[in-house]
């Protein structure tokens, strides 16, 4: 750890090489306190030498917080003092992990850290938010998609309109006649190189 030239980086050493990583400090002021406080930022590696894991955990005994990423289900949380989110047990490395690390002689993180010590805190959403915001993020990427289909980007959502376009989607190449459409909606503004690329492509029936 220590390393100056960025969070990490590949050194020499007597028996080969070594992967270090590094602890960056800001100092920081808060506006509403006007209190001056530290912020550490301490990279580290899913896989190394039980030592390095020790080093860390010392490290970071040093701090009043101590937030870490970790993936988990809602079920191996549990909210502890001032609402902070922490790990209900200890977690365990996957066996598939466990495997690569004994590969090469090293350790699994999850196997070596503890992470329920006194300090630390949970900062990272459980596989359950994560599914939230992926069906979340999905659903308005579809409905963008489906609304600009039917309407244009800049057309109307009439009656008329609606029909027309739904038709058009029955013709062979409807991309054509979809891009035709937008680029008489928004004036004749120009097409931008890739979509006049396309219409070209499309009019040649150049569509394998």
């Amino acid at each position: 750890m220590g390393a100056e030239r960025g969070f990490l980086q590949l050194a020499a050493s007597p028996l080969g090489f070594q992967l270090q990583t590094a602890i960056v400090t800001c100092a920081l002021l808060d506006r509403r306190t006007s209190a001056r406080f530290t912020v550490s930022l301490v990279s580290a590696v899913h896989l190394a030498e039980s030592g390095y894991y020790a080093s860390l955990q010392s490290e970071c005994k040093r701090f009043d917080r101590v937030l870490f990423e970790l993936i988990v289900d809602e079920r191996d949380c549990e909210l502890g003092e001032n609402g902070i989110r922490r790990l209900r047990s200890p977690m365990q490395a996957s066996p598939d992990q466990r495997a690569l690390a004994d590969s090469y002689g090293l350790c699994a993180q999850v196997d070596q850290l503890d992470c329920r010590a006194s300090g630390w805190a949970l900062a990272d959403c459980t596989r359950e938010e994560l599914a939230r915001i992926g069906s979340d993020t999905f659903g308005a990427e579809a409905g963008e998609l489906v609304s600009t289909l039917l309407a244009g980007p800049v057309g109307g959502r009439t009656t008329p309109r609606l029909l027309s376009r739904l038709a058009v989607c029955l013709l062979p190449a409807p991309e054509a006649a979809l891009l035709l459409d937008d680029w008489v909606s928004s004036g004749g503004a120009p097409l931008a190189p890739t979509l006049r690329e396309l219409a070209s492509a499309i009019l040649r029936l150049d569509i394998g």
